[in-house]
């Protein structure tokens, strides 16, 4: 019943999220007009050091010469990698970010940049000074976050900052106040840490908590978390689609979408409308659709993007169609430009696992 009434509630053109219980965690998803538009699953095994997100100590190894950085020794034992110069002695501890996901033959990529993320603050340490997102443009809401910054700013340690997100316009001084608490606590196992071995110190964020933290729309009337409730609004029936590599397209025509090791890429077919304009057509069409389905796959790294046949001076209308629909999405993706043969290369920041792998493995 309560389900019922959480839906009537809902206007048709609010974003619904939907979380169920997966595996040894949860399946998170939003939906528009009950469309599918992001997804987000735990992995099988949630204590896995190599998984994005977590905060863990690593051991550096021998420095080599020749190579922008240095590897290290991840407390599952595997090899990761840290651009970021240290002047630390080999065999030291030192925390890190895990950032990206990756193969599973390739270094685990991480960072001595820490962030404490939350849904209304972040929490950096290293990097002094409070700061307001600029998204927050009310003058009355700007000097209500200030006062409880005044706060704030006494509990602060030294040399470490806070950022607070556009998130907080909605928030209760109260918690801000608290959450900014549960992020210093966070960053006091790191300054207390004394194991003389590499291990996680703060394990990634669930699917669930991601989802209140990352997503804008995860307000709790919009959320609705019930058992079956993938089932009853067909949103199973919807992931199913994301595991094929053909995209059908609103006008007849599709796009295949094919990982490599080395990049995504990513063919466009108009499909039986062979006229030019039906191919402008279809490469809008497939720009308007291929952040989505790059989202929701939990695609990244680099990808290409073969068009159907596409004039020059039309390239400028493609990339328009594809920042505007990138947008909607907080996720790192930069339109790199146009190679000789004609085709578009995007670097998309790999923040998730495929769900492909997420989902076969569970």
């Amino acid at each position: 019943m309560v389900l019922l009434l959480r839906v009537k509630f809902l206007k048709m053109d609010d974003i619904a999220v939907f979380i169920e219980k997966y595996g040894t965690g949860h399946i998170v998803a939003a939906t528009q007009n009950g469309r599918l538009i992001d997804l987000l699953i735990d992995p099988p095994d949630l204590n896995d050091g190599s998984q994005m997100g977590s905060i863990v100590t690593v051991k550096l190894n021998e420095p080599k010469k020749g190579i922008n950085g240095r590897f290290v020794t991840l407390p599952n034992n595997k090899k990761g990698f840290l651009k970021d110069p240290i002047d630390s002695r080999t065999h030291s501890l030192i925390p890190v970010t895990v950032g990206l996901a990756v193969e599973s033959h390739k270094a685990q990529p991480v960072t001595s940049k820490l962030l404490f993320k939350g849904r209304y603050v972040i929490l950096t340490p290293g990097r002094p000074g409070i700061n307001i997102s600029r998204r927050i443009k009310c003058e009355i809401k700007r000097n209500d976050i200030l006062r409880v910054l005044s706060e704030v700013r006494l509990i602060l340690p030294e040399k470490c900052g806070l950022i607070v997100r556009s998130l907080a316009i909605d928030a209760e001084p109260f918690d801000i106040i608290l959450e900014t608490k549960e992020k210093l606590n966070q960053y006091e196992l790191i300054l207390n840490n004394e194991s003389s071995e590499p291990r996680i110190v703060i394990g990634p964020k669930k699917a669930r908590e991601r989802a209140i933290v990352d997503w804008e729309y995860a307000h709790p009337r919009s959320i609705i978390e019930e058992r079956s409730c993938f089932d009853r609004f067909s949103i199973w029936e919807q992931i199913s689609k994301f595991l094929l590599d053909k995209v059908e397209l609103e006008n007849g025509g599709f796009i295949l979408i094919e990982l490599t090791s080395a990049l995504v890429a990513v063919d466009v077919n108009t499909g039986s409308d062979l006229s030019y304009a039906g191919a402008l057509k279809t490469n809008l069409f497939a720009m308007k659709e291929l952040p989505r389905q790059l989202e929701i796959r939990g695609i990244g790294g680099k990808i290409v993007v073969e068009f159907a046949p596409l004039k020059k001076n039309d390239r400028i209308k493609i990339e328009s169609e594809l920042k505007t629909a990138l947008k909607f999405y907080n996720s790192q993706c930069t339109v790199v430009g146009w190679t000789k043969l004609g085709n578009l290369e995007l670097q998309k920041k790999r923040d998730k696992q495929p769900i492909s792998k997420l989902l076969h493995c569970s």
